[in-house]
C-alpha cells in the first residue's frame, strides 16, 4: 500500500497534529500484533531461545529486541507478507480518512525499517530525550526523540541496538526501549559485529538487518555479558 505525498520540500515542521497521529499509529500497530500474532511470536522466541543459548540466559534484553523485529521485518504473515505489511492493508483503511496524508506517507516508509546498532551521540537536551546516534554500519548520524514515559537516559559513548521509525523533519523516535551496553564493550562489539556482516557483503543493510538481526544480536548480548561478568 503505497500513499501519495507531496514534496518534502513543500512541508512546513512536523505538526503535533501529525506526530500525535503518528504515535497513534505505532501503539495501535502494537495492539494489532499482539491481539493477531501473539502465539506466533511466543513460539518464534521458543525457537530463537533453542538456537542462541544467549537469549536464554538473557530473555529480558533479547526478548523485546526480538519481538519488535518480528512484528516488522519477518514475513510472518499471509502471501509473505510482514505483521506491519499486514497491518497497513487490513486495519490502517478503516482509519485512513481520519489521518493526515503526512500520517499516512510516514507510515507506509516504516515498512522498510529495521532495527540497527548506534553509537549514542551529543544529548541536547535537559530531559534526555533527544540525542544523535551514529550508525555503526553506514555511519549516518540520526536525531532521536524519546516519546516514550519509561526509557533508559542515554549515556553518550556508549552502543545500542533497537528499532528505530522515521517522523520526519530529520526525527527518528524508537519503538521501545534501546537495549543499551557499557561503553566499554562499544569497540570489541563493534569489530565483531562489522566481521560478521563481511560474510554477508552481497546483502544491502536493510537486507542484513531484517535477516540476520538475531545472529547480530546474539553477538551484542555475548558482549553485554562479559561486561557485567
Amino acid at each position: 500500500m503505497i500513499f501519495q505525498f507531496t514534496s518534502f520540500e513543500e512541508r512546513k515542521p512536523l505538526t503535533e497534529v501529525e506526530r500525535e497521529e503518528l504515535l497513534y499509529v505505532m501503539d495501535l500497530f502494537h495492539e494489532y500484533a499482539t491481539t493477531h500474532y501473539k502465539s506466533y511470536m511466543m513460539k518464534h522466541w521458543e525457537v530463537l531461545k533453542n538456537k542462541y543459548p544467549i537469549f536464554k540466559e538473557m530473555p529480558d534484553q533479547a526478548f523485546p529486541q526480538l519481538t519488535t523485529w518480528m512484528i516488522y521485518c519477518v514475513p510472518a504473515a499471509r502471501k509473505n507478507k510482514t505483521i506491519f505489511q499486514a497491518f497497513l492493508e487490513r486495519r490502517i483503511p478503516t482509519i485512513q480518512s481520519s489521518l493526515t496524508p503526512y500520517t499516512l506517507f510516514m507510515i507506509n516508509e516504516w515498512q522498510y525499517c529495521s532495527p540497527g546498532f548506534f553509537y549514542l551521540g551529543a544529548n541536547d537536551s535537559k530531559s534526555n530525550r533527544i540525542y544523535d546516534v551514529d550508525d555503526i554500519f553506514d555511519v549516518e548520524t540520526k536525531t532521536v526523540v524519546v516519546y516514550k514515559e519509561r526509557f533508559t537516559p542515554p549515556q553518550e559513548g556508549s552502543i545500542v541496538t533497537g528499532m528505530m521509525l522515521p517522523f520526519g523533519d530529520g526525527l527518528y523516535t524508537t519503538t521501545a526501549d534501546f537495549l543499551h551496553g557499557l561503553q566499554s564493550m562499544c569497540k570489541p562489539a563493534a569489530i565483531d559485529l562489522i566481521s560478521f556482516s563481511n560474510y554477508y557483503l552481497s546483502y544491502s543493510y536493510e537486507q542484513l538487518f531484517k535477516e540476520k538481526y538475531p545472529n547480530l544480536l546474539a553477538i551484542f548480548l555475548k558482549h553485554m555479558k562479559n561486561t557485567i561478568n
